[in-house]
C-alpha cells in the first residue's frame, strides 16, 4: 500500500503546484504590447527597397489590372493621384440642397409661409401686405474635410422663379459661421435683382480665402435671400427650387 499512497501524494502535490501557479498567472497584469515594425505599401508590393518618407505626394503605389489575354499589367502612380481618383477628391464635386430646406429668418417667421411641392421646391408666400422684404435662410450641409483634403466652395447656382415680375430676389449672401466666435463670415454678396417669371437660375462664385472650410472658421454654411414682395398671396409667390454647390479640394 505504501507505493499507492506515495503515488497519490505526488499527484496531490502536483495539483497544488498547478493551482498556485495558475492563480499567480491569472492575477498578473498583461505584458506590454511588443512593438512591431509598421507595414508600408511601398515595401509590401516589392518595388521599393525601403519604406516611403511619409509625404503623400512623394509616395507611390502599384496599380494592377488584367489584360484581355489574362495577363497582369502594373504601373506605379503617386499616392496623390490614387487618393483623388479612388477616394473622390479628383476634380469638383456637386452638392444638391432642395428648396424644401429653406427656413424663414427668425425676424420674419410671422410674415409668410412656405409650401413644398412634389419635387422639393419651396413656394415662399408673403402674408403681410406689401411692399415688404422677407428674409429666408437655406442651410447647407458640407464636410469640412474629405480624404485628408480641405473642402473649398467654388460657386453655387440657385434655381428660382417669380409669379409676378414686380417681385424679386433682392439680395443673396453666402455666409459661413465662425465656430470660434459664433459670428458669421461673408463669403459672397450679390445685390443683383432676380425677377424671372420663367424657370431660371444664377451663379455666384466664391473666391475669398474663407471659402475653404477649415477649422476654426468651420463649414457651417448658409445661403441667405432677401425676397421683396409688392403684394400678398398666390399671385406674388416666389419659388426657390434649390441650390447646387460646386466644391473642390485643397
Amino acid at each position: 500500500m505504501a507505493p499507492v499512497r506515495r503515488h497519490w501524494g505526488m499527484v496531490a502535490a502536483a495539483a497544488l503546484l498547478l493551482l498556485v501557479v495558475g492563480s499567480a498567472w491569472a492575477s498578473a497584469a498583461d505584458p506590454a504590447a511588443e512593438p512591431r515594425a509598421g507595414i508600408d505599401a511601398d515595401t509590401v508590393d516589392g518595388h521599393h527597397a525601403g519604406p516611403s518618407n511619409g509625404v503623400k505626394a512623394d509616395r507611390a503605389n502599384r496599380v494592377l489590372w488584367a489584360t484581355p489575354q489574362g495577363k497582369i499589367g502594373a504601373v506605379s502612380l503617386p499616392w496623390s493621384i490614387i487618393d483623388k481618383h479612388y477616394l473622390g477628391t479628383e476634380g469638383d464635386t456637386f452638392h444638391f440642397v432642395p428648396g424644401a430646406e429653406l427656413r424663414f429668418h427668425m425676424d420674419d417667421v410671422s410674415r409668410g409661409t412656405t409650401l413644398i411641392n412634389n419635387t422639393g421646391q419651396a413656394i415662399v408666400r408673403n402674408t403681410t401686405g406689401g411692399p415688404v422684404t422677407n428674409r429666408v435662410v437655406i442651410p447647407v450641409n458640407l464636410p469640412g474635410m474629405q480624404s485628408g483634403s480641405y473642402v473649398r466652395i467654388v460657386d453655387y447656382r440657385l434655381y428660382y422663379r417669380v409669379d409676378n415680375t414686380a417681385d424679386r430676389i433682392d439680395s443673396s449672401w453666402l455666409l459661413k459661421m465662425d465656430a470660434s466666435t459664433g459670428g458669421h463670415i461673408t463669403l459672397h454678396t450679390d445685390g443683383t435683382d432676380r425677377q424671372s417669371a420663367g424657370w431660371s437660375s444664377y451663379v455666384n462664385t466664391c473666391t475669398v480665402a474663407d471659402c475653404q472650410l477649415s477649422w476654426p472658421s468651420a463649414g457651417f454654411v448658409t445661403i441667405v435671400l432677401d425676397l421683396v414682395y409688392t403684394g400678398t398671396g398666390d399671385p406674388h409667390d416666389i419659388t426657390i427650387g434649390g441650390v447646387l454647390l460646386r466644391v473642390s479640394y485643397d
